[in-house]
């Protein structure tokens, strides 16, 4: 019987350990604009900000298409800051640019790392000159402890 309430035990920690680390992942979807206009450049409604204060690194999900044939880059530009809502910067400080293919959808994952910084947003979103517009915008971040045992 005892031997029985050890192998429970370990079930228990070891189930609750991975409840927690599960726990700590977290998926969260930005609400954005869903439409950029062909060739131009968009500074409004594009969400945020994300709060990495705790995180070294974020993890970008980025999906789009085009409401019409086009596959010349689109790009998504973000800022960071040391705090949140001020300070940000006045320009793009990291770019994510994409090749579309017309109306069908198209994803990238990037991991972005934080340095000393804590927020990171959206700052454009850039429609190149495809003669459509970019539509079905979706934004997803990831948001991970660093693994501590090493691996």
């Amino acid at each position: 019987m005892r031997i029985i309430k050890q192998v429970f035990g370990v079930a228990l920690v070891v189930t609750s350990l991975i409840g927690t680390a599960q726990a700590q992942y977290k998926v969260t979807t930005l609400v954005t604009t869903n439409d950029v206009p062909n060739s131009s450049t968009t500074t409004a409604n594009l969400g945020g900000p994300i709060t990495a204060t705790k995180y070294g690194e974020v993890g970008l999900s980025i999906q789009f298409a085009l409401n019409a044939a086009g596959t010349t880059a689109c790009t998504f530009n973000f800022v960071k800051s040391p705090n949140a809502g001020t300070n940000y910067e006045t320009g793009a400080w990291y770019s994510v640019s994409m090749v579309p293919n017309g109306t069908t959808m198209v994803s990238t994952n990037v991991t972005v790392t934080m340095g000393p910084f804590g927020y990171l947003k959206p700052f454009s979103f850039v429609a190149a000159n495809n003669t459509a517009a970019m539509t079905n915008i979706s934004i997803q971040y990831v948001l991970k402890p660093n693994r501590l045992d090493g691996k």
